[in-house]
């Protein structure tokens, strides 16, 4: 309980200091600043995501991180556990400007969807066809510019609180963006996520996690095959390394380490 009003109140620190550098943002925008607006944008979530590993305890075993580009953008397919937790354990290791396409139903939700957009996220409907692909659209646009977009192309969150390492089929459509954009995708596999959370709701509990920064692949480099299904590609990748993550953290912590 105490992790969660810790959490309560670094989002209102991070409710007072956005009041300040929205309005920095805005005056970079009005003068045709659009890559100092999201390098500002970006600087901002990204010291909060990290902020946020303080308070909720959260400790982050990282590999990879060489595998991420730095002089193009990207577009990043995670597997997906936890709501909280899987954006604020990655975010904070993307150095360029990077946007989330998240579900429809964040956007509902008060300031936090307002930055969300100032970052470059986008909110995809999947049910309505027409208005999926415009996100589509959006996101190759952005890529194209420079901005990295990151996706969770299971489509909704795996709730199974049995395996650690199981996932729900990636949709082939997730890696259309990277496609158009020809822009490479880096997979990245998370792993003991929900535990931080989803898994002791409504406690925050103190929790060690892992995220793999697989090597960046482009689709035009894949063979026939691979291009026709990169969703089965790529998912193939991340599922050997959730099983390596697992075999390495029961080495180091045991089973649980609640």
């Amino acid at each position: 309980m105490i992790r969660l009003i810790l959490v309560g109140l670094i989002l209102i620190l991070y409710f007072i200091a956005g009041i300040v550098v929205i309005p920095v943002i805005w005056i970079a925008k009005l003068f045709k600043a659009q890559n100092a607006a999201d390098k500002i944008a970006h600087f901002y979530v990204r010291a909060a995501c990290r902020l946020a590993w303080i308070p909720t305890g959260l400790k982050v075993d990282a590999k990879g991180v060489e595998n991420i580009p730095q002089d193009r953008a990207a577009l990043y397919v995670v597997n997906h556990r936890s709501a909280m937790f899987d954006p604020v354990t990655i975010y904070p290791f993307l150095k360029r400007p990077a946007g989330f396409i998240a579900k429809k139903e964040l956007e509902k939700i008060p300031y936090f969807a307002y930055w969300l957009k100032l970052s470059n996220s986008l909110f995809i409907d999947r049910k309505n066809i027409r208005e999926g692909y415009k996100t589509i659209q959006t996101a190759i646009e952005k890529l194209t510019r420079g901005v990295s977009m990151l996706i969770f192309p299971e489509g909704t969150r795996n709730k199974d609180k049995e395996s650690k390492t199981s996932m729900l089929p990636f949709h082939d459509a997730s890696f259309k963006p990277a496609q158009k954009a020809n822009v490479p995708v880096v997979p990245v596999t998370l792993y003991n996520t929900a535990d931080s959370f989803e898994n002791h709701k409504p406690k925050i509990t103190k929790n060690h996690v892992m995220v793999v920064f697989g090597k960046p692949v482009l689709l035009r480099d894949l063979d026939k095959e691979e291009s026709r299904h990169p969703g089965a590609y790529f998912q193939n990748i991340i599922q050997d390394t959730l099983f390596a993550c697992e075999e390495e953290f029961e080495k180091r912590y045991g089973k649980s380490i609640d």
